[in-house]
């Protein structure tokens, strides 16, 4: 009876589980979209299991990357913040396409702050995460780092504040 209910609750999450994927997914309503990405955001690092991690990992990373470029900065943080739990996870060559994607949020001007720091710290995690990206890649990142020196940025995501 005991192994019965194990089934139903591991059911039950995978169910849970596909149905936050779907909203994420859904082009709807960007705040069910960011909501979705809140809940992976919490879901992702606790996971026991690292297949169904591994299936719902590969099965959200493109989504993730789109929903990085939205014009709707609410989203676009909560993305990159389901992002950055997720780099260890992902394989080095969708890291090396996430970087361009990264890179952009942290050159373009018109960004908030918050979204900006939060794409420093990511490139930041990828960096310590994934450190034989090849030099190819990494040279696309320069541009940014000059622009977080220049702008006190990085001094300010050092510092914590």
């Amino acid at each position: 009876m005991e192994n019965n209910i194990t089934d139903l609750k591991t059911d039950s999450s995978h169910v849970f589980l596909q149905l936050i994927v779907l909203l994420l997914k859904s082009q709807q309503s960007t705040s069910l979209q960011a909501y979705a990405a809140i809940i992976l955001t919490n879901v992702v690092p606790f996971s026991r299991n690292k297949d169904d991690v591994g299936v719902l990992v590969q099965s959200i990373t493109p989504v993730v990357f789109n929903l990085i470029c939205s014009p709707n900065t609410f989203l676009r943080g909560k993305a990159l913040w389901l992002f950055r739990n997720l780099v260890s996870k992902i394989s080095i060559s969708s890291i090396e396409e996430a970087l361009a994607h990264v890179t952009s949020i942290i050159l373009e001007d018109s960004i908030g702050f918050d979204v900006v720091r939060l794409a420093s710290e990511i490139l930041l995690v990828i960096c310590q995460e994934h450190p034989k990206l090849s030099c190819e890649k990494l040279k696309l990142v320069l541009p940014a780092l000059m622009k977080l020196i220049k702008s006190d940025d990085l001094l300010l995501l050092f510092s914590g504040h």
